[in-house]
């Protein structure tokens, strides 16, 4: 163990880390999904302006829940038009990492007392601070997630955050190995997106 965190690469190398926003007041700019009329929720933006443009006044929000792995969690709705955008910009933590709203990446619970709760998320989600995220290059999405889901994974985390807050730091300091054979992580990802389905279909 020693030795992987000494020689091997971290994650850092292949992903951003990064801490997502607190609104400074969630009665008031957050909902459950059901809250709200259906039509007036977007789906799978790809970023904050496509969001502004859309006519659409709430937007999938990722906010931590209970511990589950894979998919889900995601029950929340965030007022994310361009009035409520621009209230958010000055209140709160200021939309930091904005460039990176509804981005595709994997998104993970800030808290874990005995595993690590780490989530697939689509395009089209903004993100809590309390359910931080990762970004990366497509070919390696599913890899990290399988990799950041595995009892390895928690045990490194359990040295580099005795306290099991996981923050971005503590995410990106982890050591990765990745293989050179590209059968081994196609086989992988082939079992990680499995997962992601059967528990997207359970959700």
């Amino acid at each position: 163990i020693i030795s992987i965190f000494k020689e091997e690469k971290k994650l850092s190398d292949y992903a951003e880390t990064k801490q997502g926003m607190a609104t400074g007041n969630n009665n008031k700019f957050l909902r459950f999904w059901f809250e709200i009329d259906f039509n007036k929720i977007g789906f799978y933006m790809h970023d904050v302006q496509e969001a502004l443009e859309s006519g659409k006044k709430w937007f999938p929000y990722n906010k931590n829940g209970n511990f589950r792995k894979w998919y889900g969690n995601n029950e929340v709705v965030i007022a994310f038009d361009r009035e409520n955008y621009n209230i958010l910009a000055n209140m709160g933590n200021h939309l930091p990492s904005r460039q990176y709203y509804f981005k595709k990446g994997i998104t993970w619970s800030l808290f874990g007392w005995e595993a690590f709760s780490v989530r697939f998320k689509d395009y089209g989600f903004v993100f809590d601070v309390s359910g931080s995220s990762a970004f990366m290059n497509d070919s390696l999405i599913y890899y990290i997630l399988g990799f950041l889901s595995s009892s390895i994974a928690f045990y490194f985390l359990a040295i580099l955050a005795p306290t099991v807050n996981f923050q971005i730091g503590n995410i990106a300091d982890l050591p990765l190995i990745v293989p050179k054979d590209s059968q081994i992580i196609e086989q992988i990802n082939s079992l990680v997106k499995e997962n992601i389905y059967l528990a997207k279909s359970d959700w």
